[in-house]
C-alpha cells in the first residue's frame, strides 16, 4: 500500500504495467478507502479514480472477490461518514464515468457467490442505494430469482423484496416462479420462504390453470 502512488506514476510513463493482481486490486480498495475518496459535495472525484484501468478494470474486479486480507468492503465502508466506495461508484455512475446498468447487475452477481452474510450485504445494501426503476428491475428479474438459491438469508430476503415490487406492477412469468422459488426450500429460517411462497400464491391467484398445476 505505501508505494500505491508510486506504481500509478510508473504505470502513466509506460515504465511498468499496470499491476492486475488480486493484491493490486485490495491496495485500489485499501488506499481508496484511506485517501482516494472524498465527499463528492466538497471536493469532487480524485482525478486517480477516473484513471481508465481503474474505470475500465480494477472497479469491476471489486465485485469478484469478498475481500484481500480479511478486509472487505463492507468492513472498509463500515464507519464512513462519506458513505465510503458505495458512495464513490454511485457518484461515478451519475456522472456518467462508469455504467449505472453494469453496476447493478455486478452487485447481483456478487451475491450469487454467497459471500458471508456480513460481507455480502454491502452489494444488496448498494444496489438498493441506486434506487433501481421499475423498468430497471424488470430486467433484472432472472437474476434476483437465481438468488432465491442463495445458503445466505438476507440474500433471499433481498431477493423475494425485489421480485415482490416487480410483482406490484407486473406479475411474475409462471415459469419463473416454478423454476426458483423451491431454491428458498432448504433454508433453515422459515421467513424467506413464507415471502417467496406468497409471490407463487399470487401467481396462482390470477390463472386458476396454474393454481392446479
Amino acid at each position: 500500500d505505501s508505494y500505491f502512488n508510486l506504481v500509478l506514476e510508473l504505470c502513466k510513463i509506460d515504465v511498468c504495467q499496470t499491476p492486475t493482481s488480486d493484491a493490486a486490486v485490495a491496495a485500489w480498495q485499501n488506499v481508496g478507502s484511506r485517501h482516494l475518496i472524498r465527499d463528492a459535495k466538497a471536493e469532487g472525484i480524485n482525478p486517480l479514480l477516473l484513471e481508465p484501468n481503474f474505470l475500465n478494470d480494477t472497479v469491476w474486479r471489486f465485485f469478484e472477490s469478498n475481500s484481500n486480507q480479511g478486509r472487505s468492503l463492507a468492513a472498509l465502508d463500515r464507519y464512513r461518514t462519506d458513505g465510503g466506495w458505495a458512495h464513490i461508484l454511485k457518484s461515478l455512475a451519475e456522472q456518467g464515468h462508469i455504467s449505472r446498468d453494469r453496476l447493478l447487475r455486478e452487485s447481483l452477481k456478487a451475491l450469487s457467490r454467497d459471500f458471508p452474510q456480513n460481507s455480502s450485504s454491502w452489494f444488496s445494501n448498494f444496489h438498493e442505494l441506486l434506487k433501481p426503476s421499475k423498468e430497471e428491475r424488470i430486467t433484472l428479474i432472472e437474476q434476483y430469482a437465481s438468488l432465491l438459491g442463495s445458503t445466505i438469508p438476507p440474500t433471499v430476503s433481498f431477493a423475494v423484496k425485489a421480485l415482490t415490487t416487480v410483482n406490484k406492477s407486473q406479475p411474475l412469468p409462471q415459469d419463473l416462479l416454478v423454476k426458483y422459488i423451491p431454491l428458498t426450500f432448504t433454508l433453515r429460517q422459515k421467513g424467506p420462504i413464507i415471502a417467496a411462497l406468497a409471490l407463487l400464491e399470487h401467481g396462482a391467484t390470477l390463472n386458476p390453470a396454474f393454481a392446479q398445476q
